[in-house]
């Protein structure tokens, strides 16, 4: 069973500026700027050379590669050399991997030959080449997050354009305009004494210039096992940069440059209480009659809570000073008296009802009867039946705001950590949208016919009879990526 559980955590090193460094830390940043705007113009290049080869609507640009339909096993690459198309494996796999180029290929396997796979691998190669590089890690690195900002064009698509159309309409590819120096692939180093750059130019850093840490009497334990705010000192971070990763990104402040490290580290003091049997998933909602909209995998059954009337009340007040901060009209400013000392005031009683909707929702989930829970809390419910929490990590928005989401994704982990529960936040991305029997994606203007009906009906399968809401709660249950046993994944 799996049990190794993650979370992500950040550390941040504070180095005064001066010129010196100010003059390397540019050169270097306009470096990796510059080489990360070639890559996404080579990347625009090859989408076009593709799509006017292949045409629009047989070119899809996924997660760090590009798929295209066709039955050809080679394409000329950006450098003008020939490359050879990763086709899919059917029945065969070498570790996660299941795309292979043809030199690769076994006389039995079973291959699709309707479409080839271009890897990020292959583009960074184009890069290097272009560029006369060896292909090392900046080249990768850049490769990858060129795919990243070319992919970001996704938000324009609409129903009428795919992302591909909207990439290919531009004149000219969207660019990186800030100097920051980023790495996920150890580009940044920690060394006995210092912090390390190897990018086109090194850049070591002394952690004599490093600002003393507003506390550092933290352990790694400490830092690991426990939500605790303050810095840990760079020889406290050192073992667990060398050891989880450095994902790094550098910016700057008037008085420092500011380096953040991101890792996820392996949460050591969380051990099960139970082998995990089904999900409690739910689905949160603004709407005040579907909150929590819930779904036990375990007995096939839906449960919708309703908002406590109390929570309500922090909500509303919530929204108020929300817009009280957002309105940018000088003359509306005056007249509610909102001066610079209201707008600081208004701030810290934010910070407040943040911190007491975390209490209030660690309290409801904890101790709150619910009816529809046989009398149970929610972590009492999942304890008896050996369910793991699969919660919906939907982020507040500008349009929705806050609705106990935000305290829901940060208090509950910790408390299904602290009751040894599982738990696994899951992205809610379509989730409303897909079908939870057939798994059929519906269109924007089909939710819009299903809100009016308040109802779930699939085109596909005719699958009805559930919310929209209690569908979603579903789909949270399928997503939620805890495995039992070895091959078994809770539906």
């Amino acid at each position: 069973m799996k049990t190794d559980f993650f979370r992500k955590r950040g550390v941040k090193f504070l180095i005064p500026r001066n010129e010196e460094l100010d003059a390397k830390l540019y050169e270097a940043s306009k470096e990796f700027l510059d080489l990360c705007n070639f890559a996404i113009k080579n990347h625009y290049e090859l989408i076009k050379q593709l799509v006017d080869k292949y045409g629009r609507e047989n070119v899809t640009l996924s997660n760090f590669c590009i798929l295209v339909k066709t039955d050809q096993v080679a394409f000329i690459g950006t450098d003008g050399q020939q490359y050879q198309f990763a086709q899919k494996v059917q029945n065969r796999k070498k570790g996660n991997q299941s795309w292979f180029i043809l030199a690769d290929q076994h006389a039995s396997d079973i291959v699709d030959q309707t479409q080839g796979k271009i890897t990020d691998t292959v583009m960074s190669k184009m890069v290097a080449n272009r560029l006369k590089m060896n292909c090392s890690d900046i080249v990768k690195e850049v490769s990858q997050l060129a795919i990243t900002r070319l992919s970001s064009r996704k938000r324009q698509k609409s129903k009428n354009q795919t992302t591909i159309d909207v990439i290919v309409d531009k004149d000219n590819p969207p660019v990186f305009r800030s100097h920051t120096l980023y790495s996920s692939k150890g580009l940044f180093e920690v060394t006995d004494s210092m912090i390390v750059w190897n990018g086109l130019t090194r850049i070591e850093i002394p952690f004599s210039q490093i600002v003393p840490c507003k506390r550092d009497d933290y352990s790694i334990e400490d830092f690991i096992g426990k939500r605790k705010g303050g810095y840990l000192t760079i020889h406290q971070t050192q073992p667990m940069l060398n050891k989880y990763g450095k994902r790094i990104k550098t910016r700057k402040s008037k008085k420092h440059h500011v380096f953040v490290m991101t890792t996820e580290v392996p949460i050591e003091n969380f051990k099960l209480a139970f082998n995990m049997r089904g999900w409690f998933a739910f689905d949160i909602n603004m709407t005040k009659k579907y909150w929590l909209t819930c779904y036990d995998s375990l007995n096939d059954k839906n449960i919708v809570i309703h908002l406590p009337e109390k929570f309500g009340e922090i909500i509303n007040i919530r929204k108020d000073h929300n817009e009280a901060l957002q309105n940018t009209d000088k003359a509306k400013r005056r007249e509610n008296g909102l001066r610079s000392n209201h707008s600081r005031y208004i701030r810290l009683d934010l910070q407040k009802l943040n911190a007491l909707q975390k209490r209030q929702i660690t309290d409801f989930f904890r101790n709150q009867i619910i009816d529809e829970l046989e009398g149970l809390s929610i972590l009492q419910y999942c304890s008896k039946y050996k369910l793991g929490l699969a919660i919906d990590a939907i982020q507040p928005g500008k349009g929705t705001g806050s609705f106990y989401q935000d305290a829901i994704c940060m208090a509950i982990p910790v408390l299904c950590e602290q009751n040894g529960i599982p738990y696994d936040l899951v992205d809610p991305k379509y989730t409303s949208r897909t079908c939870s029997k057939c798994g059929n994606l519906h269109s924007a203007t089909d939710m819009k016919r299903m809100k009016k009906d308040d109802e779930f009906t699939c085109k596909s399968c005719g699958f009805t009879g559930l919310s929209l809401h209690e569908n979603a709660a579903r789909n949270i249950a399928k997503k939620a990526s805890y495995y039992v046993g070895v091959e078994k994944k809770v539906d």
